[in-house]
């Protein structure tokens, strides 16, 4: 690492990014009874369990032999990383892409402490027990050479990922821009729609959360009717791409913050399909 620690860097980032996209995408996909590719990206990464390992190796691995150290700073270390992430992500891209505001002892539905214990136990399996592992294992069996090469494939793959989904999340937004455009236009030609919603608040929530599929089946099934559903909207909701099928299905609470409406009704369609 002192010769090439950039590239060593590099390759651990992207190591631990890809074990965390398998704990991520198992979690997910026993939870829905499906295979799910889990991660904002397109390949098998998750980057931010690979910056939260390569942060806690860097800064905690001097105290390897103290676990309970390695334990609770890991913990502190990853929930910040976790947090920061969800409110950057929200901010480039207009979206909540996870949420924890269910659970117990959460923080703005951006952390919550089981996944803060999770990450302390992972922090310490990681720094005292896989990365000396995998560590020495990889210079046995991988040159510096080889190590620079394998590095920048890797980096030439993961930004052409990075660039590709980018590029469709903001194009996605422009699409979701245009459909709630329509959609706000035929909300504002239904004034007494608004007023049956309201009364539905005043409702028992469980009540309340059994009518929201129906209302808003019959919300989407009233705008088709419309003559706001223009040949242009149509398209919007029919040309369902892969990326707009692997999001939906890779984050299943995403909330769309600006035409929230429009998400669901693109999520309704990719649901069909």
């Amino acid at each position: 690492m002192d010769r090439i620690p950039f590239t060593q860097c590099f390759f651990w980032l992207m190591i631990y990014s890809f074990l965390g996209w398998c704990y991520e995408s198992a979690l997910c996909s026993v939870a829905q009874r499906k295979l799910i590719n889990r991660g904002f990206l397109n390949g098998p990464v998750c980057p931010v369990y690979g910056f939260g390992a390569i942060t806690a190796i860097l800064l905690l691995s001097d105290a390897a032999g103290r676990p309970w150290v390695v334990f609770f700073a890991g913990m502190m270390l990853t929930s910040v990383l976790e947090y920061f992430t969800s409110w950057a992500m929200e901010k480039l891209f207009h979206a909540r892409w996870w949420d924890y505001s269910e659970r117990k002892f959460q923080l703005n539905g951006r952390i919550c402490l089981e996944g803060a214990l999770i990450f302390g136990l992972l922090s310490v399996w990681i720094v005292c027990r896989v990365h000396p592992a995998l560590e020495r294992l990889v210079s046995r069996v991988i040159t510096p050479a080889q190590l620079y090469v394998i590095s920048g494939g890797m980096m030439a793959i993961f930004g052409a990922d990075l660039v590709l989904t980018v590029r469709h999340v903001l194009n996605l937004n422009g699409r979701l821009k245009e459909l709630q455009q329509a959609i706000d236009q035929f909300k504002a030609q239904r004034p007494q729609r608004k007023r049956y919603l309201v009364q539905r608040l005043s409702e028992s929530s469980a009540r309340l959360s059994q009518r929201t599929g129906q209302l808003r089946d019959t919300f989407r099934q009233r705008f088709e009717q419309s003559e706001f559903y223009s040949p242009r909207v149509r398209k919007l909701l029919e040309e369902l791409r892969f990326q707009d099928k692997r999001l939906a299905k890779a984050f299943p609470k995403l909330k769309h913050l600006d035409y929230h409406q429009a998400w669901e009704q693109l999520r309704d369609k990719i649901g069909k399909k």
